[in-house]
């Protein structure tokens, strides 16, 4: 992954606009398409709805997904982006706990687990609502990058932990990339503890930075 996945971050009243993006004002007390809405506002650019951020009055199930009460965005099209749940739901093959907060992607999801979570064997840091540690998923539900406090052995190899510290799988759930906690001897090379290392999905070490 070119960018930490720290810059995925959800913002729970700001979208990553261009800056061209404004902000129509608020609307109060409103029920679109069967939503009840307390507050409500649409982002436009060109004189075009790119976005809808609203805040829903009680938890209402809106196309398949069980929302809490809470914030929620929507695209141009009035399909889900962002909410919490309000309910456990599967989404792409994977069970994701109430009050869990969601990010629908292209590639998959981004979300915020209420607390740390055990996910196909790997503890993935949780908290701090919808600006708190990210975990990413693939469409199949795999699990693609998270943060671990204490750090994993994935394979073989010590990856450190922390909030910084990102921590990705390839798609066959390999190693893809992580900071090494240790000096390590890996396929029969030295490697240092702190080297950032990135591994191919058939098992070739390339030193990220190099």
């Amino acid at each position: 992954m070119k960018k930490s996945l720290q810059i995925y971050i959800l913002i729970l009243t700001v979208f990553s606009f261009p800056s061209c993006t404004v902000f129509g004002s608020w609307k109060y007390n409103q029920k679109i398409n069967n939503i009840d809405f307390s507050q409500i506002k649409y982002a436009i650019k060109q004189k075009d709805t790119t976005a809808i951020i609203g805040f829903l009055k009680h938890n209402t199930t809106i196309q398949g997904y069980p929302c809490a009460a809470d914030w929620v965005h929507f695209n141009k099209k009035w399909e889900m982006s962002l909410f919490r749940l309000s309910d456990t739901a599967t989404i792409n093959n994977f069970l994701y706990q109430k009050d869990t907060w969601i990010r629908l992607t292209k590639s998959g999801l981004i979300c915020t687990f209420p607390r740390d979570t055990i996910v196909q064997g790997y503890l993935c840091k949780g908290g701090g609502g919808a600006k708190g540690v990210q975990t990413r998923f693939l469409r199949s539900g795999k699990l693609d990058a998270f943060f671990t406090e204490k750090g994993s052995i994935i394979d073989g190899i010590k990856c450190k932990g922390g909030g910084l510290d990102l921590i990705q799988l390839n798609e066959n759930g390999l190693l893809k990339e992580c900071i090494l906690a240790e000096d390590q001897l890996i396929k029969g090379v030295q490697y240092k503890k702190g080297t950032k290392i990135q591994i191919d999905p058939d098992g070739k070490i390339k030193v990220k930075g190099k």
